[in-house]
């Protein structure tokens, strides 16, 4: 079996974040909302809260577990999310808040399914919104039920809407970013590969030409959600042992892609986050020392060569030119 086949790809990472990611946001507010009407009335919270709330863990469990499917599991997502919203539209009160969970299905389709479907999707909200706002509470199990009418539950659902709204808005712009990124990398990746066939040799199989794009790919994913590359005694063979791949083949991509070996390729990462941190004004509670050691350089003159080799100045200036903003 291939290392392709035995290691899950950067796409298939992110795409697994995006699903845990949301199974957790949608837990925590159900279960806040849930505990909430529990107290005025458990057998409604059980039946709007409690039973979505089982059935998501288990699709959840059950998808991811055995076969991870991620356009499935999107595709039921969409259309699960969206019939539950148009349930508490017409079940519930008539919070004109609820009215913003309407666009979170359509900014979904815009990431996933492309403009034409979330021009779609947006007329049907606005059909679903007409609808509920004439018709919220006249329909389903809870209609007319007199929780409704408390107003410290109606100002709760107000400002849980408020919030909901607000994480979910975040996430999906968060997301859109990282997937967004991710396909600007794989168009990058062909218009390189004349490139990089050229550098292997023509005579090369295509799959040697693949498997660097791809291998540089899990290192840069690996730089950007690992902090192991902060520890002193980071190295090529740690970075290949956890790839799965072999020193050899990391530093050739490395050359190829970056025209750097692993040791500049480590420390710009760790250059990169130091600028970070002062840019945050860690400087500022701590000593220049201090942050540098955290992110893995053991002495500072070789903090400061590097520093100034990324930078083109020293970090006393730099720290001088943000303090002169």
């Amino acid at each position: 079996m291939t290392n392709t086949k035995k290691n899950t790809s950067a796409l298939e990472e992110l795409q697994r974040q995006y699903v845990r990611n949301f199974v957790i946001i949608v837990f925590v507010f159900l279960t806040i909302t849930a505990a909430f009407v529990a107290y005025y009335d458990w057998a409604l919270s059980l039946t709007l809260f409690g039973l979505p709330l089982s059935i998501m863990a288990y699709l959840y469990y059950f998808l991811t577990r055995y076969a991870f499917n991620f356009e499935l599991i999107n595709q039921l997502g969409i259309y699960s999310f969206t019939l539950y919203i148009i349930v508490i539209l017409f079940s519930g009160p008539n919070v004109p808040t609820s009215y913003l969970y309407l666009i979170l299905p359509v900014l979904v389709n815009f990431i996933f399914n492309g403009l034409k479907v979330a021009v779609i999707w947006a007329l049907l909200m606005g059909g679903v919104g007409l609808l509920a706002y004439n018709y919220s509470g006249n329909f389903g199990f809870a209609n007319n039920n007199p929780i409704w009418e408390n107003s410290t539950m109606l100002l709760f659902f107000k400002a849980i809407n408020i919030l909901n709204f607000t994480v979910y808005l975040f996430f999906y712009l968060y997301y859109l970013r990282e997937f967004s990124a991710f396909n600007t990398i794989n168009v990058i990746k062909k218009e390189r590969e004349l490139e990089i066939a050229n550098a292997v040799g023509k005579n090369k199989p295509a799959r040697t030409t693949e498997s660097i794009v791809e291998l540089f790919d899990k290192i840069e994913y690996y730089f950007a959600t690992n902090n192991n590359y902060k520890e002193p005694s980071f190295s090529i063979d740690k970075l290949a042992a956890d790839l799965k791949s072999n020193p050899t083949e990391i530093t050739k991509t490395l050359k190829i892609r970056t025209s750097n070996n692993f040791r500049t390729y480590l420390n710009t990462h760790r250059i990169k986050e130091v600028k970070r941190r002062i840019d945050f004004g860690d400087h500022d509670k701590f000593t220049l020392k201090h942050i540098y050691t955290e992110v893995g350089f053991v002495n500072q003159g070789t903090f400061n060569k590097f520093f100034k080799e990324v930078e083109g100045l020293t970090p006393s200036e730099y720290i001088q030119g943000l303090s002169a903003k």
